[in-house]
């Protein structure tokens, strides 16, 4: 049986599971130290004291039958590991799990188990750390609220914290907690300030505080690049969560650690492949981000791999590079450059103003240092937007001043004319190094917004004024949360209802494609017999989509109509550049107005024509919505076609795309065929063909249609031959 199964599970998983490895390069900073016994994808790395614990895992010699493996070593000296020796194994087979380590004692956290047949697990499993560094045999501790895989774990004041993760219901946005105790089991978990998403293969880690980074949102569909920090409070509850500085890509199944002040984020999955990409950011006093910053490179494009700091080591291990699972495993000592938090004044600066100087501000965190300990002469500005200026060293005399804290900031000013000759118009990210009385290098950077004399009173005149600007075509707002309207003197402009948007700028602008844009419209104005009635207007910022319906208005020339009936088939058309087409909205014309008025969701370019199509108003041309949407048979055994039944309405095109749980797509279809009528239903069906491996897959169903924004649904479906 045990050999059968083995077989069954390195079949089914090839692309992750090929046997016999080849040495990655070594790059700049990270060293190839001891490798693993095995590759390993979905596992865990976590240190205590002075030794690393490998934990579970889907293995590359003997597939999901490594789920259970425990490997530990001890770090010989900094960078450099000992052989990797085996553990008391854990009671079923775990992978895509989370894991932590405190006070003595291993943990791991739900997870896909196997124990007979896969399925999502919250059980929770705890091993005493002997003295020799060995693993103690694993008990039960208590287990998750909810079953849940792909989530993440970190621990801080004796409390163990669960973000996230897919649960039998799909994806969560669930923030648990539960004390740890002097024996090593658990307290009662609790639910804390829930995420602002629900996400998973995404990172956390904490410095006193939770960070959330990057991961899949959306039930499956969406690889964002967000971070949000939510501040453990003295009682070890989460202050509110909120945004900080944002990757610099989009990224899922990556690795993220804590050291110097810095957060460190490594590898991951792009949406379109692996990377070998590590940024670094600094945790600034108020504990949000600083800007991220690359560092070396892993030495091969890595995902679903898993990394540790121990001792200001960073070791990263297994992982997949897209086609094969890897065994090795790196390290690479870490800069802990000392991070302070910058803040010029004024941070808007005039270019041609005649000041004297610059003000800057300098903080560091309580437990770093204090404004006493810095050397003034040593303070200069080195880099504009991560580019290297000539350096500019602060002027004599500095002053300790109260930040309003009770701590005190170093105050610097810097010549406001040199200043000036290093900044470009536009957003400029200034950098500063320093230097200790102890030695120890710090840095720091603030933006500062470098503005004309004219582009400040505009900047004066939208903040001031409910419509910025308005001329014949064009039109400018800024708007709240309660909505309004903005329009240019031609009449044309958006009704913007309350609670549609958060508020932002609003434009109206003349559309000014290029001389080939210009063509491709006017020839799929002629292609469909359109009647041009006026310019058309484009709304911005392009791409903005609205919670609400907003109501377009655009006026026309009656004189350009060649007769009453025209009028009567006005139709406002949105401009599709993907497919070169004009797409007619439901509109409604008012002849005394002049005026032709349209419901969108987004912001694109918009005009009205006569003499087309009209826009369909039969019950195939209502808003797409989604009725069932299955799989059958789910699960699909022994060699059956699993069939996906989407009913949605009459759609133009119906996308289905599929997704094993590295993240990685595996089918996609397009069906734009006619679809059947089942009921008052249009459904669509599609057979995924060909061999399909065992596995647990997702699927993101995405329907289409002029006029109408797109939507989703996401399912999940599952595999056995």
């Amino acid at each position: 049986m045990r050999r059968e199964l083995r077989t069954f599970f390195i079949a089914s998983l090839a692309s992750w599971l090929i046997m016999g490895f080849a040495l990655l390069a070594e790059g700049a900073d990270f060293n190839q130290t001891t490798s693993l016994p095995q590759s390993f994808i979905g596992h865990a790395l976590v240190h205590s004291s002075n030794f690393l614990y490998h934990l579970g895992g889907l293995g590359g010699t003997n597939g999901i039958l490594a789920g259970n493996k425990i490997y530990y070593t001890r770090i010989q000296r900094p960078g450099q590991l000992g052989i990797w020796t085996e553990g008391p194994q854990l009671p079923e087979f775990s992978l895509f799990h989370a894991a932590a380590a405190s006070n003595g004692f291993l943990y791991v956290l739900g997870g896909e188990h196997y124990n007979g047949r896969l399925q999502i697990s919250n059980k929770v499993y705890v091993s005493r750390i002997n003295s020799d560094g060995s693993p103690g045999a694993w008990q039960n501790a208590a287990p998750l609220p909810q079953p849940l895989f792909l989530h993440n774990a970190a621990v801080w004041g004796g409390m163990i914290y669960v973000t996230g993760g897919w649960s039998s219901k799909g994806l969560s946005n669930q923030v648990y907690s539960a004390s740890i105790q002097a024996d090593g089991s658990l307290g009662p978990w609790s639910a804390l300030s829930s995420l602002p998403e629900a996400v998973y293969t995404h990172a956390t880690v904490q410095d006193g505080t939770l960070y959330i980074l990057g991961g899949v949102i959306h039930q499956g569909l969406d690889i964002q690049s967000e971070v949000y920090y939510a501040l453990i409070q003295p009682d070890k509850t989460l202050a509110s969560w909120q945004t900080t500085t944002p990757l610099t890509d989009p990224l899922s199944n990556h690795a993220a650690a804590v050291a110097g002040g810095r957060v460190y984020v490594l590898g991951g999955w792009t949406g379109q492949t692996a990377t070998n990409a590590v940024h670094s950011a600094a945790i600034l006093s108020n504990k949000a981000l600083g800007d991220w910053e690359i560092s070396t490179s892993l030495p091969a494009p890595l995902y679903m791999h898993a990394a540790t700091v121990a001792n200001d080591v960073l070791y990263v291990s297994g992982g997949s590079d897209g086609t094969r699972s890897r065994n090795e495993v790196y390290a690479m000592p870490l800069e802990t450059k000392l991070v302070a938090t910058i803040d010029f004044n004024p941070n808007t600066l005039n270019l041609l103003s005649r000041g004297r100087v610059v003000t800057c501000y300098i903080e560091f965190p309580a437990f770093a240092a204090k404004a006493a300990d810095i050397d003034p002469a040593s303070v200069v500005i080195v880099s504009v937007n991560n580019a290297p200026v000539q350096p500019l060293s602060a002027l004599a005399r500095p002053t300790e001043v109260e930040d309003g804290n009770g701590a005190a900031d170093l105050m610097v000013k810097f010549d406001r004319s040199e200043f000036a000759q290093r900044l470009g118009l536009g957003d400029n990210r200034v950098g500063i190094e320093g230097r200790l009385r102890n030695g120890k290098i710090f840095t720091g950077a603030d933006t500062v917004w470098a503005i004309s004399p004219s582009a400040r009173k505009a900047i004066v005149r939208a903040l001031l004024q409910p419509a910025l600007h308005s001329g014949a075509q064009f039109a400018m707002g800024l708007l709240n949360s309660k909505g309004g309207r903005v329009f240019n003197e031609s009449r044309s402009g958006v009704d913007i209802p309350e609670g549609a948007t958060g508020g932002g700028l609003i434009t109206v602008n003349p559309e000014t494609p290029d001389a080939d844009e210009q063509k491709r419209r006017e020839s799929a104005t002629k292609a469909k017999g359109l009647i041009e009635t006026g310019p058309g207007a484009e709304f911005g910022p392009d791409g903005t989509r609205f919670d609400k319906p907003v109501t377009l208005e655009l006026a026309y020339d009656p004189q350009s109509l060649k007769s009453r009936e025209h009028e009567d088939t006005l139709q406002v058309h949105y401009w599709n550049s993907a497919k070169g087409e004009w797409e007619a909205l439901g509109s409604q014309v008012d002849k005394t107005a002049h005026a032709v008025r349209a419901q969108t969701s987004h912001f694109s370019l918009y005009k009205v024509f006569a003499g087309g199509e009209p826009a369909v108003s039969d019950p195939a041309s209502a808003p797409l919505s989604f009725g069932e949407i299955y799989v059958f048979p789910n699960p699909a055994r022994a060699g059956a076609k699993p069939v996906i039944h989407v009913e949605v309405g009459k759609a133009d095109q119906v996308i289905i795309k599929i997704y094993n749980v590295a993240g990685q797509q595996v089918h996609e279809a397009s069906i734009d065929r006619a679809a059947q009528i089942i009921g008052s239903e249009y459904a669509y069906e599609h057979a995924w063909e060909g061999h399909i491996p065992s596995g647990v897959y997702f699927y993101v169903v995405e329907a289409k249609k002029s006029g109408y924004a797109s939507i989703r649904r996401t399912g999940k479906l599952a595999v056995v031959r």
